[in-house]
């Protein structure tokens, strides 16, 4: 099946794949993160369509909460990108890497290409793509206007896009940063110190980004919200 876009020269394709494990599996961190996040982006007056989810390290749960953040906004009929711009050993690519058409970055390079397929998880609205396939370098070069033009045509065929993007990304935060209506920031509890997270918000700022909130993952006991926004504020 495709749907052309309107606003641009895209095309979108879609290939079915089996429901991913990750939907619905048990995760490390409480499930009320996922339900504020939700409450968050859908009650935006902003109208956050591109969420940029990104941390400090590697590791703190970019990808996972990302699945369950697809899987929730996906329950009321809505349509959920993720788009993987990970380093290709992540667990999220290693579970689709072998059904992957093309990267979004062959894309980007090849301005003859207009057409893209990405992934759809059977019985879900849930889709999924990457920004680079293994074998591919993470810091490739492509053309921004096709970029940002690529970026539009998502916003035609999807409700909500989830860019997961962690500093070893093939997608810089900065330019994430750029293409999105919000950033999430991640952190995992007693890794991450507070200047470095705040140097993070700080360089998503510097880029034009906005912040939509700041997930405590991990997290061994509960925090109050109160002494949560004293902590990152």
């Amino acid at each position: 099946m495709d749907r052309k876009m309107d606003s641009s020269s895209f095309n979108i394709s879609y290939s079915p794949v089996p429901r991913s494990m990750y939907l619905g599996k048990e995760r490390s961190f409480a499930p009320s993160h996922v339900a504020d996040i939700v409450i968050a982006v859908e009650n935006n007056p902003d109208r956050c369509q591109i969420i940029s989810l990104t941390s400090s390290y590697e590791g703190e749960g970019c990808a996972e909460i990302a699945f369950e953040m697809a899987a929730a906004l996906s329950s009321s009929g809505k349509r959920v990108l993720i788009v993987d711009a990970e380093s290709n050993d992540t667990g999220v690519y290693r579970e689709f890497r072998y059904r992957i058409p093309a990267s979004m970055s062959s894309l980007l390079q090849d301005i003859s290409s207009h057409t893209y397929t990405v992934l759809h998880l059977e019985k879900t609205n849930v889709f999924y793509c990457c920004f680079c396939k293994s074998g591919e370098e993470k810091k490739t070069v492509y053309h921004s206007e096709r970029l940002a033009s690529f970026f539009v045509s998502l916003r035609g065929a999807f409700d909500y896009v989830l860019l997961v993007s962690e500093p070893t990304a093939a997608l810089s935060i900065a330019s994430a940063a750029q293409i999105s209506d919000a950033s999430i920031v991640i952190v995992e509890a007693e890794r991450t110190r507070r200047p470095v997270v705040a140097q993070l918000i700080e360089n998503i700022k510097l880029n034009g980004g906005k912040i939509l909130g700041l997930v405590l993952n991990k997290r061994p006991l509960y925090i109050p919200p109160a002494l949560y926004r004293c902590l990152y504020k």
